[in-house]
């Protein structure tokens, strides 16, 4: 499967929520590389009570990308410190669909 700007949007745009923060991002020999950091720690746990934040969040992520069959490889660092809220996951999430907007001329598909 190809990454259509729709689902890059919408990937970044969930992820955002949780405070994973896209840093690079390159396409290398047909494979999507993604740099990613996330916080230390989080208000947020899934279902089965685990903290979503440092590297559970990140293997979230990859089996996202796994079971999306897109080849990527995901690279991570979890920030020290950084305690994520539901404040903060929203806020990240108004910012991030700005920027969208900016860079794509107000595009409404994303999300």
């Amino acid at each position: 499967m190809e990454m259509d700007f729709n689902m890059v949007a919408g990937f970044g745009i969930g992820m955002a929520s949780f405070g994973a923060i896209v840093e690079n991002y390159e396409k290398a020999d047909g494979v999507d590389c993604f740099w990613i950091s996330v916080p230390e720690t989080s208000d947020d746990f899934d279902d089965e009570g685990n903290q979503m934040a440092g590297m559970h969040l990140a293997k979230r992520l990859k089996m996202f990308f796994d079971k999306c069959e897109i080849p990527t490889k995901i690279k991570c660092r979890v920030r020290d410190g950084d305690h994520w809220t539901k404040e903060k996951g929203e806020a990240a999430t108004v910012e991030l669909k700005a920027s969208i907007d900016r860079v794509t001329g107000n595009r409404k598909d994303h999300g």
